[in-house]
């Protein structure tokens, strides 16, 4: 009887995440600042900076001798963005579906596209992080659209003009991610230069004796009790977080 009332509440907790999570299709045009329809623009949810410097599209679509196009999008209950980049590559749109009005045709109008690029340094340790990636979200909303990532500490990025929310990390046992807002202005490089990563208090400590702890609960222990009272003994410590 007990298993199968777990299994009701799990196929019950799974129903609404299937709804939200079910694909629909979206359509619309790209069309340039005269109104003009673009055709072969690639229209996508979301795009990635590759390693040779291109942006890739995740599921795209191609438009139509009129501009249009037809793309299937899971948008979990909430608004999404799609960016479309002309067959030059050189022009670019970002227009947001709305939950609620997802049936509603979409106009995509491209621009010249901006470059967004930087670096990534860590101050406290003089070393680049290494792996990083960046996050490039539309405001407001903060709804992502663009991600770059790299092995050598930098990040570029080709979109339209507009304001948009910046996020890079590294390591997440190494470095706290930085949040910042940008603007893109047409006609204009945004270089960010240097991007300074802070250590994580765990990688402050690499190689040093680990921190006093604080207990805020216990069992079979005093909440005063120290790692130093197990000395000679083996103790296990488990990390644990929601992720």
């Amino acid at each position: 009887m007990k298993r199968g009332i777990i299994l009701a509440a799990l196929v019950w907790a799974l129903v609404p995440v299937a709804a939200w999570s079910k694909p629909v299709l979206v359509t619309g045009r790209v069309v340039d600042k005269g109104g003009k329809p673009v055709a072969g623009a690639e229209v996508a949810s979301f795009w990635n900076r590759d390693d040779q410097g291109k942006m890739k599209a995740y599921r795209s679509v191609k438009t139509d001798g009129d501009g249009g196009f037809k793309l299937e999008c899971e948008l979990y209950s909430r608004d999404q963005p799609l960016m479309a980049i002309d067959p030059t590559a050189k022009l670019g749109g970002i227009a947001t579906i709305r939950a609620q009005a997802f049936d509603k045709p979409l106009l995509i109008e491209v621009s010249p596209l901006v470059e967004i690029k930087g670096h990534f340094t860590c101050s406290e340790s003089g070393k680049l992080p290494g792996w990083t990636n960046v996050y490039v979200s539309v405001m407001p909303g903060g709804l992502r659209v663009a991600s770059c990532s790299s092995r050598e500490s930098t990040f570029a990025l080709k979109l339209p003009a507009g304001k948009y929310g910046f996020y890079g990390y590294g390591s997440f046992t190494d470095f706290e991610g930085v949040t910042k807002e940008v603007t893109l202005e047409e006609g204009k490089v945004l270089d960010m230069g240097a991007v300074d990563l802070k250590l994580t208090p765990i990688a402050r400590h690499y190689g040093k004796e680990p921190p006093q702890w604080h207990v805020t609960a216990a069992r079979g222990v005093n909440k005063d009790v120290k790692i130093a009272d197990f000395k000679g003994k083996w103790v296990v410590i488990e990390f644990w977080g929601f992720w």
